[in-house]
Parts: C-alpha cells; structure tokens; sequence
C-alpha cells in the first residue's frame, strides 16, 4: 500500500471538509450560489460555484479549476485559464445547472507564470517523510474536492475539461465522468 492508496482510502471515507460560508454571488452570466469549504486537513479554502440542485444520479457539468492569480484575476496570455473559467461559468449559467469547483492549491507564494513549478515548500520539523510528489498533492486536493461536490449532491459528471488527467483523478474517488466536455467554445486548451 503506498501513501497515495492511503490518502484516497482517508478522502473517501472520511469527512475532512467543514463549510465556512454560503453567499450568492453576481457575475456577468447570473447569480450563483457560492460555499466556501475548508479543509481540516490543512485549512486551505476551496469555492463551490453553482446553479441549481443536486442529486447523485443525475449528470452536472462540472467544472474542477485549480486558481491560477496570473489568469484568473489578470487575463494573462501566459495559459488558458480565464478563458477556461469565463467559458465554463457561461456554460453553467446557460444551462441552468452545474458547478465550478475552484480550488487553491498549496502554494507559498504567488505563481506569476503558471508554466513555472512552484518552489517546494520548506520541510517542517514534523515531516518524517519526503515532500510528496505532485501528483500525490494533487490526489489530495481532488479528494477535498471530491468531499465538496458529494456536499451537494453532485456525483455523475459531465466534466468541463480537454485534461483527461482530470477524469482520472475524480474517478479516483468513485466520481462517475460520462462525458468530458471542453470549457471553451472552441475545445482549445
């Protein structure tokens, strides 16, 4: 069994989320109801967008987007991201039901350029381990996730990605992906 299994195993069966708050938010393409999870496993907040009800059977479009400062708040030509996220919140808002799941990484300092790895964290005096590879972090980040979007009700998805890494990461959690959908119009990125 290795450290993975055991983080997957913990995310699935065990509650490491707490809401913290619950607003609507405005923008440009309608009102959507905001909730703000913290994580009890390192107290890092994650928002949850969405439009509608939920329930575990029937399919949500889903958008699970990790914050990147350069794109989302700047427009940065650097990635995709803005586009990627203004696509998904008006393809939501259009069909009057779905989620935009945005997650924040662990990062101690602000990523200007998003195709740069982040510095690793400094090891702390309790570590006993090696830093975790990404992708382990990663793992965890989609399991917190994952706690989040079970909250509500969603379950099946009809996921607003063109990453195929992240239909295996959800289904990691025994999320269910029937359909992976570009959140874009145009399928770039």
């Amino acid at each position: 069994m290795t450290l993975s299994d055991i983080i997957r195993y913990r995310l699935r069966h065990e509650r490491h989320i707490r809401r913290i708050e619950e607003a609507r938010l405005p923008t440009p393409y309608g009102s959507f109801r905001a909730i703000t999870y913290e994580s009890c496993v390192d107290g890092r907040q994650h928002v949850l967008l969405m439009v509608g009800t939920f329930t575990p059977d029937t399919p949500t479009l889903v958008r699970v987007h990790n914050r990147c400062i350069a794109g989302d708040v700047f427009g940065s030509g650097l990635c995709a991201c803005h586009a990627h996220l203004e696509g998904s919140l008006k393809r939501i808002a259009e069909a009057g039901h779905g989620a935009i799941l945005y997650l924040q990484p662990e990062v101690r300092t602000i990523p200007l350029d998003p195709r740069r790895e982040p510095p690793p964290p400094p090891p702390t005096p309790f570590e006993t381990v090696p830093h975790a590879a990404e992708h382990e972090l990663d793992l965890r980040d989609y399991g917190i996730g994952v706690q989040s979007l079970r909250d509500v009700g969603i379950e099946t998805l009809r996921l607003l990605t063109t990453n195929p890494d992240k239909v295996e990461m959800l289904e990691q959690y025994d999320l269910t992906v029937i359909e992976q959908v570009s959140p874009t119009p145009y399928g770039e990125g």
